[in-house]
């Protein structure tokens, strides 16, 4: 898999690159509640392959990984590139939507 994005990533023409992925590197609170769920068992579970796949990333200049697994939303630089965990992405907006 990782020759595989690699070879992709290489190929990439685009001005802007996403990696959409299920699990997180790095598993995050929640940006509204902190609620932290999954830790120990997203990528975060084998660090050395992680560190691979996200050193990949950033030396690839991959604008963002886009995941979810953990069902909270955050975003973070890490190392020069983007985590964004869209799990309630649109959790505040509908709850906002509700209230009104």
């Amino acid at each position: 898999m990782y020759e595989w994005l690699a070879t992709d990533l290489a190929a990439a023409q685009q001005p802007h690159v996403s990696v959409v992925g299920h699990e997180p590197a790095y598993p995050l609170g929640d940006a509204a509640t902190s609620r932290l769920r999954h830790v120990g068992n997203s990528l975060d579970a084998h660090p050395v392959r992680r560190d691979r796949f996200w050193q990949l990333l950033i030396d690839m200049g991959v604008d963002a990984y886009l995941c979810g697994h953990t069902h909270n939303y955050s975003a973070i630089d890490i190392d020069g590139g983007w985590q964004i965990g869209v799990g309630t992405a649109s959790a505040l907006l509908v709850s906002r939507m509700q209230s009104r």
